[in-house]
């Protein structure tokens, strides 16, 4: 009676789509069951006509596979048979009962798609809250594809290998991420790390890339063979924000943001090379330039308003420091070693002449 008064009102009101030509079919809610599943909500279900499964997902994430019984149609006219078989606790449906086949917990957050390859052997959830994407192959148990981006956290770092086929990322999840810029899928996840990742670069050759974290460590991974295969700390426990890797790939430098201090090492030997002090704030970023004459240069900056460059092969001293009207959280040396490009807080790009530490020019970075 309810329908009926709903539609009569509707027809009468008439108006764009509201008229009898347009209302379609009418449904009304005749029954409602549940399935046993701790009185979580349902968040996305998918049927497959031809193998006579449907697929549930739930707002806890789990999912669970149902054999239907009878004929289940493509259009679920007769999802249950008149003549019940075996029944799973709290799944009951009119007429008949849906047999569970399979359940598995899949994720920390609720499922929020469901779909079946036309096959009916691989199924694929996607949970919106963590950004991830599964692949299930339910007949095996095993994963064929799992997806996710850095859960619940802001990507801090993101570096292209020096060949263009490798994009790294890292995050306030503790963890490294390798991805492919070609299928756009994550290859391989890092999880050696316990705090936040502040910054990560690739090693010139490309077959490495070094990761520095508020947990103390640098850490060296190989991303051929997949391994943490170097860690480097300092002598007393350092927050480490940033990390840069000298030109031949042998020398490893990060800059701390509690001691203040740039500390260097061997790659290959984790030993540390020595330590380099100047700096009244947080240092910021790192950034290795040279010249034609196979000279060396580190440059650092620094919440302090500056920027010091470092003599880097004869000398532990600043040999420049260039001062800026705010802190400074960007840099990078043109290709020839010649110019320093330097941001700010504030807005501003300040280009420095590498060599003579004098500034030839500014952009204006704010709209």
């Amino acid at each position: 009676a309810e329908v009926d008064a709903f539609r009569t009102q509707a027809i009468a009101e008439g108006g764009p789509g509201r008229g009898e030509d347009h209302l379609g079919h009418w449904w009304e809610l005749e029954a409602r069951h549940y399935f046993d599943k701790q009185h979580a909500r349902v968040t996305s279900a998918v049927l497959h006509a031809p193998t006579k499964l449907l697929i549930v997902g739930f707002q806890t994430g789990v999912f669970a596979l149902y054999e239907l019984p009878g004929g289940g149609t493509a259009d679920g006219a007769a999802l249950v048979p008149s003549a019940p078989t075996s029944q799973a606790p709290g799944s009951t449906a009119a007429g008949g009962a849906l047999m569970e086949v399979h359940t598995l917990s899949i994720s920390e957050a609720r499922v929020d798609a469901c779909a079946v390859s036309p096959s009916g052997e691989w199924l694929a959830f996607g949970c919106a809250q963590l950004g991830q994407l599964l692949v299930w192959e339910w007949q095996s148990e095993s994963y064929v594809l799992k997806q996710q981006g850095h859960y619940f956290a802001e990507v801090s770092a993101l570096a292209y290998s020096p060949g263009g086929t490798v994009i790294a990322t890292a995050g306030g999840d503790n963890k490294v991420k390798l991805w492919s810029p070609t299928s756009g899928f994550c290859f391989v996840t890092f999880t050696e790390h316990t705090a936040p990742v502040a910054d990560l670069c690739f090693v010139p050759h490309g077959r490495a890339l070094v990761s520095a974290s508020l947990d103390g460590t640098v850490r060296a991974f190989d991303i051929i063979r997949y391994r943490n295969f170097q860690t480097l700390v300092s002598p007393e426990p350092a927050q480490f924000g940033c990390v840069a890797v000298e030109p031949s790939g042998e020398i490893v430098c990060a800059g701390s943001r509690d001691t203040l201090i740039i500390y260097v090492w061997n790659l290959q030997t984790a030993q540390l090379l020595e330590t380099l002090a100047g700096h009244e704030g947080p240092i910021s970023c790192l950034a290795f330039g040279g010249d034609a004459s196979g000279a060396a240069f580190l440059a650092s900056g620094s919440w302090d308003k500056t920027v010091r460059v470092w003599d880097f092969l004869s000398s532990n001293a600043a040999i420049d420091t260039l001062r800026h009207s705010s802190d400074v959280t960007a840099l990078a040396f043109s290709p020839d070693g010649a110019t320093l490009a330097s941001a700010t807080l504030d807005g501003q790009i300040a280009i420095w002449d590498a060599k003579q530490a004098e500034q030839t020019g500014s952009i204006e970075g704010r709209a």
